[in-house]
């Protein structure tokens, strides 16, 4: 009778005393490794290995594995906007045509974008009607005292250009010959409908966004985002909002459901979009209209 000394070929106290210290090592690391555990065991059942072999051969395939993890999530998973969303490559060279009212604060705005990346520029656009070497010289001077404020304000180098002619054929035109990436142009309307310029910069070739604020506004700290559906568009969307709003400010990513069926994907499509923002985000998904939301919630933000 009485409980026998060995377990196959283990002894109990050897498995028990193995077990604790790998407890111990795994508590004052303050790391969670369970397979830590099964492979402290192992080397209690190895007829021919070597303690020092056994130890030296975990040690090292163990290394291999965390390297190729850790060179993984740096190069691919951290980077994998770069890689699933066209809109993430670019969009650091800014077109601004100078139209309307607001258009120092459309210039701040497109400044703003372009100046996340190192080897960003905006590019003002004035367009004359006519070939008037005075007009020209005039508007090209106005431009350059806009240039100024915006190198000073956003620290984003600002090129300037005059052209004339058709406005919307000399923005195509000057967008391709500076290399720009993104046209970013006053909002406006004729008669309640968007402008005919407007609708045309979003036919056209380059990405594009129309920006309605109010001039002399600077920053835009306090962003949302309704995003209805995941994709290149939304990340878009993000990806500029984390730009407005920089270190100091904070993005809110909204969705609106018919019906509580559609919040855990509603969620799971939110979740996907904050991580790819480097800004602090909030996410909210809303059982609401969304212009019933908008109409809610839009006061509180830039």
């Amino acid at each position: 009778g009485g409980m026998p000394a060995f377990v196959g070929r283990v002894s109990p106290m050897s498995a028990t005393l193995s077990v604790f210290l790998t407890g111990l090592t795994t508590w004052a690391l303050d790391v969670e490794e369970p397979a830590a555990f099964s492979t402290a065991l192992l080397i209690l059942v190895t007829d021919r290995a070597q303690p020092a072999d056994y130890v030296g051969s975990v040690v090292l395939s163990s290394l291999l594995v965390a390297g190729v993890f850790v060179a993984w999530r740096e190069r691919v998973y951290k980077r994998r906007a770069e890689y699933l969303y066209e809109t993430a490559r670019g969009d650091d060279h800014v077109l601004v045509p100078m139209r309307g009212e607001a258009k120092d604060a459309v210039a701040t705005f497109g400044a703003r974008l372009a100046a996340a990346h190192e080897a960003g520029k905006v590019v003002l656009l004035s367009v004359l009607e006519s070939d008037d070497d005075r007009g020209a010289a005039a508007a090209a001077e106005r431009l350059e005292a806009q240039a100024d404020a915006v190198r000073t304000r956003v620290g984003v180098p600002c090129e300037v250009v005059v052209a004339t002619g058709d406005p919307l054929g000399a923005t195509f035109e000057t967008a391709r010959s500076a290399n720009c990436d993104l046209v970013v142009t006053p909002y406006e309307e004729d008669r309640g409908l968007l402008s005919d310029y407007v609708r045309g910069v979003f036919g056209g070739p380059h990405d594009a966004v129309a920006v309605r604020t109010t001039p002399g506004t600077d920053r835009w700290k306090r962003i949302l985002v309704p995003v209805a559906r995941p994709g290149d568009s939304a990340h878009a969307m993000v990806d500029f909002a984390a730009r407005l709003a920089g270190r100091g400010g904070s993005v809110s990513l909204c969705t609106c459901i018919d019906g509580e069926s559609e919040r855990r994907r509603a969620e799971t499509t939110l979740a996907n979009l904050a991580e790819t923002c480097d800004a602090r985000v909030e996410t909210r998904v809303s059982r609401a209209n969304l212009l019933d939301f908008l109409d809610a919630n839009a006061a509180g933000y830039d």
